[in-house]
């Protein structure tokens, strides 16, 4: 027992002390008594609704954001179960990434600077925050932050499933936020000479089953709106800037 005390302190630590972090900042802020909702957080339930409701894409929010969003409807729950579905999705992932921020840098410099570094995300104030809301920021955190653990994962044992993994979560991630689509890219660039392999490994079907949402996404919003691309507040985006 001790042995394994010893081996996992660092992550126990950080779980038990986020844990008293939360419950502190939410009694202090009586977060637990907000009624406040963002504006962007409605977009996010209306899409959810059109997709398992009226069977349709939403022209702003992609399909996996809205799938994860919506998946009370499945067992037929009412709207207002969401926002608590929506809070414990957030929090698990807010939990997850600590885990994971703490595991990829204990890779590069020794644990208890590691666990330092983990700290400083825990006591971020903001990404507390927004874990109270229907939003995608928390889910797309953890996407990225999981996406680089299994980069580092296949740059450390050379087993081309880490490799397919990421890429394979990076594709997903551009249909939470497609901005990511620009970090998809920059991945695939740098591990080219590794294409030959993913395209013939028995687990490349994970990247052709991510395509085929994403392609299916596209192709909704043509049917809809006469063109296609993977979400229209992208577009809206590239036009201001």
């Amino acid at each position: 027992m001790k042995f394994y005390f010893q081996k996992y302190k660092y992550p126990v630590y950080l779980i038990a002390i986020a844990a008293i972090w939360l419950v502190l900042v939410t009694i202090v802020m009586q977060l637990q008594h907000q009624v406040f909702i963002f504006g962007d957080s409605k977009s996010y339930l209306i899409a959810a609704q059109e997709l398992f409701l009226e069977h349709k894409l939403n022209s702003q929010r992609p399909v996996v954001i809205s799938f994860i969003n919506g998946f009370p409807l499945l067992l037929s729950c009412s709207k207002s179960v969401f926002f608590g579905w929506s809070l414990f999705v957030n929090l698990v992932c807010w939990f997850a990434t600590i885990l994971l921020i703490f595991q990829i840098s204990k890779e590069k410099v020794p644990s208890r600077i590691a666990f330092l570094l983990s700290l400083v995300f825990i006591f971020c104030i903001g990404n507390l925050f927004i874990v109270f809301h229907l939003l995608s920021e928390t889910i797309f955190i953890f996407v990225l932050t999981l996406v680089f653990y299994l980069l580092q994962k296949y740059c450390n044992t050379k087993k081309i499933l880490f490799l397919i993994a990421s890429l394979f979560l990076l594709v997903l991630a551009i249909m939470i936020k497609p901005l990511s689509l620009g970090l998809f890219f920059v991945v695939v660039i740098s591990f080219y000479s590794q294409w030959k392999s993913i395209f013939f490994s028995k687990y490349s079907v994970l990247i052709y089953v991510a395509f085929y949402l994403l392609f299916f996404q596209m192709n909704g919003l043509k049917k809809q709106y006469g063109n296609f691309t993977v979400s229209y507040m992208i577009r809206l985006l590239i036009t201001i800037i």
